[in-house]
């Protein structure tokens, strides 16, 4: 596990306030609060930033958290499941249910939202998924 000590300078005086954060949130935070504060990396090899390194460092964990590129079925199932949320009263749970349900009914499985999702494959669903609830999350 990757913690970071930040040293926050306390005003006219030679002392500082340490803080240690154990995830990117903390850390992206208390630099918010203390724009002048040091931060250390502590691990195996310890390593000190400047906080313009620290700011990038916490762009790239972020970055890596961000969902894969989906394929084009997958970017139709994915907005199909967006729009949905937005204009219904549907839980997300039954909405996936109702996607795969629909998938095989006559009427329903020649249009392109249910062909995009039989074409993907499990792994393809769950990539589907976590972006699905990663926006949802940012709505709420």
């Amino acid at each position: 596990m990757t913690k970071w000590i930040v040293s926050a300078p306390i005003a006219n005086s030679d002392l500082s306030m340490n803080f240690v954060c154990y995830n990117v949130d903390e850390l992206e935070d208390l630099l918010a609060e203390f724009p002048n504060a040091d931060v250390e990396e502590v691990g195996e090899n310890s390593v000190r930033y400047s906080l313009e390194e620290a700011k990038e460092i916490i762009k790239q964990i972020k970055g890596a958290t961000v969902s894969p590129s989906l394929t084009d079925d997958q970017q139709v199932v994915l907005e199909w499941l967006k729009k949905k949320m937005t204009i219904t009263d549907i839980e997300p749970i039954e909405l996936i249910w109702r996607l795969r349900v629909n998938s095989t009914k006559e009427g329903y499985r020649d249009m392109p939202v249910y062909k995009s999702y039989r074409y993907m494959t499990k792994a393809g669903q769950f990539q589907v998924l976590a972006a699905f609830a990663e926006w949802g999350c940012n709505q709420c």
